[in-house]
């Protein structure tokens, strides 16, 4: 009602966590009662406390954090938390933080930034630094993989069976692109401005936002590129 602090938790001093090199930037998650954040190393590679007082209710792991933002995930066989750490994706009971599974994905300069899509049970994990992107099943393994396609820092959007997103880093021009889901076939690509820029889907449209500045409507559709203004 008034913007009162009810309460203040240091990354650094509350869990003794390392702060990667260009900072803590993935967003703490609410679950339920609790926020989930990733203070990194020192056995405290991911927490959680209570939303309401602060109070820490686990906190547990050694993996150096990242910059991607934790996501919920949930299918037939499994629900939790899965964190894209510098190590790769790690799956949590957000419960206790104990861990669920493990998927390796090492990048160069440990720079997992993107954040991870779910849909049944698999994840769309996408990187650059020498790595690319991929559709992973933790258990099984890689689904279909793309190492020439870099997202730096960019995050995907999934709508319907199509994959939408910017590609593109430090070396390559930014592209925006539709792939599917299921096999990572490329319905179109349009290129834009700069290295960089970010997507979101609302009412069946991809509001883009360039490195340049410039912002573009189109639809979210496989049928291909149709702007409707800039």
């Amino acid at each position: 009602a008034n913007g009162d602090k009810h309460w203040e938790l240091d990354l650094a001093q509350t869990f003794k966590g390392i702060q990667p090199h260009w900072g803590w930037s993935g967003s703490p998650l609410v679950v339920g009662n609790m926020i989930v954040v990733e203070p990194g190393g020192n056995g405290s590679s991911r927490a959680a406390v209570d939303k309401l007082t602060g109070k820490v209710f686990w906190q547990s792991g050694s993996d150096a954090a990242a910059y991607a933002s934790p996501i919920l995930f949930a299918n037939p066989s499994m629900r939790g938390v899965a964190l894209f750490n510098s190590t790769g994706l790690v799956g949590i009971n957000p419960r206790e933080g104990t861990e669920l599974f493990r998927f390796e994905w090492k990048t160069d300069n440990d720079v997992n930034a993107a954040i991870p899509v779910h849909r049944d049970g698999k994840f769309f994990l996408a990187s650059a630094y020498g790595k690319g992107i991929a559709l992973v099943e933790p258990g099984s393994g890689v689904v279909w993989e793309d190492t020439r396609t870099f997202l730096q820092m960019q995050s995907p959007v999934l709508h319907g069976d199509h994959l939408y997103f910017v590609a593109g880093d430090n070396g390559s021009s930014a592209t925006l692109q539709c792939r599917e889901w299921a096999t990572g076939k490329t319905a179109w690509t349009q290129s834009l401005p700069g290295n960089r820029g970010q997507v979101i889907v609302a009412d069946n449209r991809l509001i883009v936002f360039s490195e340049k500045g410039e912002v573009r409507l189109c639809d979210a559709s496989p049928a291909g590129y149709k702007e409707h203004g800039r």
